[in-house]
């Protein structure tokens, strides 16, 4: 008999990849960013220890800078999103052509990441304004081309419906429970 055996119910294991939207800044977003192979997102947070006495004891810390990013692998070959994936700039013209360099300021995005669980639950990762790391590479070879980048959380004032948000938040997580 197995020691140290966690009581576990499979249908709240979760595989898979999610569905990513985006759209302008601060509205639900609509725009399919397309098939994706996964997502990870990173959470960072850089405390200061608050503390006195020798020897120095912490009475309490406190967060002095925040930041979530969330890195997705694309697979697919869409102009329109990459301008969000790489902030540049996309003219149409008799094909699309995707200008790069030369703009000072990337303009703010919205990001909605759905992941749906088999027992029914579903997670949503909001960026209310977001924007691109700025880098990005695509491997050209005989293997399905992948297609990685990274979003930044920005603070907003507000959510997609309008309403303030404490503290400029940059970003929400939310889970509805599915089946039990």
């Amino acid at each position: 008999m197995p020691y140290n055996l966690p009581y576990f119910d499979v249908s709240r294991i979760s595989i898979g990849p999610s569905r990513i939207l985006i759209g302008r800044a601060n509205v639900l977003p609509s725009l399919d960013l397309g098939a994706v192979l996964g997502a990870e997102l990173k959470i960072q947070a850089e405390v200061e220890s608050l503390g006195s006495g020798s020897p120095k004891i912490t009475k309490a810390v406190r967060i002095t800078s925040a930041k979530a990013e969330l890195t997705v692998t694309g697979l697919e070959w869409n102009p329109i999103t990459f301008q969000y994936i790489f902030g540049g700039y996309v003219a149409v013209t008799t094909g699309v052509e995707m200008l790069y360099g030369n703009a000072e300021n990337i303009e703010a995005f919205s990001m909605r990441l759905i992941h749906q669980s088999p027992a029914g639950g579903t997670l949503l990762i909001d960026f209310y304004r977001a924007a691109p790391s700025g880098s990005g590479s695509i491997s050209l070879g005989y293997a399905v081309h992948n297609i990685p980048f990274t979003f930044s959380a920005l603070s907003s004032p507000t959510d997609y419906m309008g309403n303030y948000l404490p503290r400029n938040s940059s970003y929400k997580i939310t889970f509805y429970k599915g089946a039990s």
